[in-house]
């Protein structure tokens, strides 16, 4: 099995799979090792991440008003919320997409629809939560 948790769960997981005792763990890892525009991820070269993030964070603020909107945001809280979550809720940061939805700690912009410079923004894996 593969496990990825949060450093704060990481040791209660591994515990956890330690007393079922039959099971047998390839790997397991920390979620805030794997954000997308960390220094030490490989997703994007050095010369690029900066440009790239900026990109992401742009286009998840801009889609994330529909949500605003629809979430019933107080609006005084909106532009701070939109930017704090606007490349994974949370910060989070990640590419995680699963066969049956996307979490929302996913980059934004894979998975929330909206718009983006006054043209509607499709995204690729849509999450079944909005």
């Amino acid at each position: 099995m593969y496990f990825w948790a949060s450093d704060g769960k990481l040791a209660e997981l591994a515990e956890e799979v330690r007393q079922l005792g039959h099971v047998k763990v390839a790997r397991m890892e920390s979620l805030e090792t794997r954000k997308l525009f960390d220094p030490a991820s490989i997703a994007f070269e050095d010369e690029v991440r900066a440009e790239a993030e900026g990109f992401f964070r742009r286009v998840g603020f801009e889609i994330l008003e529909e949500y605003a909107r629809k979430k019933n945001w107080p609006e005084s809280e909106w532009e701070s919320k939109r930017a704090k979550h606007a490349i994974g809720f949370g910060d989070d940061q990640l590419l995680v997409v699963y066969f049956y939805n996307v979490p929302t700690a996913t980059v934004t912009l894979l998975w929330q629809q909206g718009s983006f410079n006054g043209k509607q923004w499709t995204p690729l894996f849509p999450t079944l939560k909005n």
